[in-house]
């Protein structure tokens, strides 16, 4: 139990968050490419748009947050400098 505990904690990491994102990234662009030459659209659509927005957050989870965004302050309290 304690080895679960332990591998549960590690997901709720920075990293265990982008593996996460990157198992569910791989796996719907392996199911996008499977069906790519469906006919329904409908199906294609919903997983092309779960495909995006997962790719949207593992993207943003890498690259971090752009200036104006809503990501959190920074841990000491302070402003950062602004770019010139």
């Amino acid at each position: 139990m304690e080895r679960w505990q332990k591998f549960l904690d590690s997901l709720g990491t920075k990293g265990g968050n982008t593996f996460v994102l990157i198992l569910f990234v791989s796996s719907l662009l392996m199911l996008v490419m499977h069906l790519h030459n469906d006919p329904s659209s409908v199906g294609q659509t919903v997983v092309l748009t779960t495909f995006s927005g997962f790719s949207g957050a593992l993207l943003r989870d890498l690259g971090g947050a752009p200036n104006g965004s809503t990501a959190a302050p920074p841990a000491n309290g302070s402003t950062p400098a602004p770019k010139s």
